[in-house]
Order: structure tokens, then sequence, then C-alpha cells
């Protein structure tokens, strides 16, 4: 009897150290660690490729995709598709009804200065314009364009921040890069990148980002603007007065924002004046209603 003894210890101990690991793996920890494994294991896959064709068709279109490591694939965009349209454009893409920001913009005299702009279709940031709180003199901006000039154009940041001047840097670069939630900028020939998961061997995607090689203008971004620019008579083009014989009108863009689209005379012979108003960090006298954005 007594030489049994050791032998139900030794069982007894291993049976207590299987219930203590069966604790283990059924403990939050051990679900965590299964649980960050699937994840890691369902991560997105990506698709890199080139656009061959596009078909549009009203607010979705539907485009064509070589991929790098070989074949095609048929992309569907859509409202369910989130869709970056990113390239390079020229300081014509800063434009009335243009949403623009800066992340740069210099405080100096009371006006405001940059020379780096992004422009915006479809969804955009916010109305903004405060100061750095490391930096009380840089400025971050966001509002809609009313007036523009080729030395400066006017912002309306909304009811709280008001309406500013923004002056581009003299004698430096001016760097614009367009962002667009739009597939209107896609063209046959652009860089794609795709992100989603196979399922039932189909490859879905659940995010697209296009890359636009060539370098954008106000014409590619704003082209029913230029055509009613073009289609006008020359006496009601956008900042020209109308001689009433009472006072002059003005009409176009500024005439749209309520004869405040360039309270800073922007597109006049006064664009070099820097004009008197308060810091940007205050509200300036009769700042107008936030304008609307998609």
């Amino acid at each position: 009897m007594t030489a049994a003894r050791p032998v139900v210890s030794e069982f007894v101990s291993r049976f207590l150290c299987l219930l203590l690991l069966a604790g283990l793996a059924g403990s939050p920890a051990a679900a965590f660690a299964q649980g960050a494994k699937g994840k890691k294991g369902a991560e997105a896959e990506k698709v890199t490729g080139k656009v061959t064709e596009v078909e549009r068709k009203g607010k979705a279109a539907t485009l064509t995709v070589e991929k790098d490591d070989g074949g095609t694939l048929e992309v569907a965009v859509t409202t369910k598709l989130p869709v970056l349209v990113t390239g390079k454009g020229d300081q014509s893409c800063i434009q009335p009804k243009a949403w623009v920001t800066s992340q740069q913009a210099v405080l100096a005299n009371q006006e405001l200065f940059a020379k780096s702009f992004t422009v915006y279709l479809g969804k955009a940031p916010p109305a903004h314009c405060g100061s750095d709180p490391m930096s009380m003199e840089v400025y971050q901006i966001s509002g809609q364009v009313t007036a523009a000039g080729s030395e400066a154009f006017v912002l309306n940041c909304g009811d709280e921040f008001g309406t500013h001047r923004v002056s581009f840097e003299q004698g430096a670069r001016i760097d614009v890069t367009v962002n667009s939630s739009e597939h209107d900028l896609i063209e046959a020939g652009n860089k794609i990148e795709l992100e989603g998961m196979t399922r039932a061997g189909k490859f879905v995607p659940s995010k697209a980002t296009v890359t636009v090689e060539k370098l954008l203008t106000g014409d590619d971004l704003f082209p029913d603007a230029i055509k009613a620019k073009k289609g006008a008579p020359a006496a009601k083009t956008a900042g020209t007065a109308k001689k009433t014989g009472k006072k002059d009108e003005p009409e176009g863009d500024a005439a749209a924002a309520g004869n405040s689209g360039d309270p800073f005379g922007v597109l006049g012979n006064d664009a070099k004046k820097a004009p008197d108003k308060k810091a940007p960090d205050k509200k300036p006298a009769g700042s107008g209603k936030a304008p609307d954005k998609k």
C-alpha cells in the first residue's frame, strides 16, 4: 500500500497541471492572443496596377485595372467604395468655389502668406483658421475660395473664423496638391492601389487610391466653370462691373457671394495693397455664413 502512494500523487499532480493549462488556454489573455493572431491573418490584401479603361455612368464608374502581378480586374467605383484620387496641380486650381487648406500659412503684417496648399473635391476638412500652438505666427487654414487673383485669393473660413486674404509667397514655388473623393479625374494610365479581401476566389476591394501623373489645372478640376466663362458675353465675366447709370454692380462669382466675394480687392489693381483688418485669430467684421461643401 505504501508503495502505491507516490504513483497516486504523481497522477494527481499531472491531473492538476492539465486543469491549470486548460484554464490558461481559456483565459482572456489567451483569447486576446488568438484574436490578435486571427486579425493578423485577416490583414487587408493589396493589389497594385494601372487603370486601362474608365467607363462612367453618372456618379458611378467601372475601372479596368491591369495588375502589376499579371491579369486584369474590374473595379466598381460607387459610394460604397472609399476612393482617393490624388495628384499635383498648378496655381490655377485655386479659384472661386474651390475648397483650399494650408497647414503652413504665415501671419505677417496682419496678412496671411503661404506657398503650400491642398485643394479638395468632394469630401473636405471643416472650415478653420487658427494658429499653431507651437508657433503663433503659423496658421492652419481651411475654407472656400470666393475670389482669386495672380498674387492672392480670398478664403471664407466660415462664421466662426471669418474671411481672410491669403497671399502667395513672393519668389516661392507654389505647391498645390489635389485630393478628390470623386472619380471624375481618373483616366486611363493612372496608377492605382487597392486594399481588400479575397472572398470565394474573388478579390473584393474596400479602398482605392488613384494617383494622377499629369499636372492638374483649374480646367481639369472645374470644367463646367471654364465652359460657362467661355460661353458668357464679355461684359459678364467674373469680377467685372455692369454700368447701370446708378452704380457699378459686380457680377459673376463676386455677385454670387453677396457682393463680398472679393472684399480685399484681389482681382483689382489694389491686389498688392494690404487690407486693414483684424488678425486672423479674431472674427472680422461682416464675415459671412459658412459655405456649403460636400
